[in-house]
């Protein structure tokens, strides 16, 4: 079943083979026993200071963006993500704080 989001609906999700992400959910769906979701303008959160856990990360953002030692990459959109563990409401304090952190190149 799929459920469809109309509003935005910004969260951190905390999937077991892709890793953490900030985005809106787009969209919801649960294959078997399993749950898939679609983010725009999705960053991955790969690395960051400033927060002890993600839940702390999708209260309170990070600690001075522009001085963290945060590796988020640039924002994707219609990022499918599976195997999804956890789904975290994210604050407008939180948005805020990860999208002023710099995009991460190697």
């Amino acid at each position: 079943m799929k459920k469809e989001k109309n509003v935005e609906n910004w969260v951190v999700v905390r999937s077991n083979l892709a890793g953490c992400f900030l985005g809106l959910l787009m969209a919801e769906e649960n294959i078997g026993s399993a749950k898939a979701v679609t983010l725009d303008q999705c960053r991955r959160l790969w690395r960051w200071s400033g927060a002890a856990s993600l839940s702390q990360l999708a209260l309170d953002g990070v600690a001075e963006a522009a001085r963290c030692e945060c590796k988020f990459p640039p924002e994707t959109n219609g990022h499918r993500i599976f195997g999804v563990d956890e789904i975290i409401p994210a604050t407008q304090k939180s948005v805020v704080s990860i999208k002023a952190v710099p995009p991460w190149k190697f």
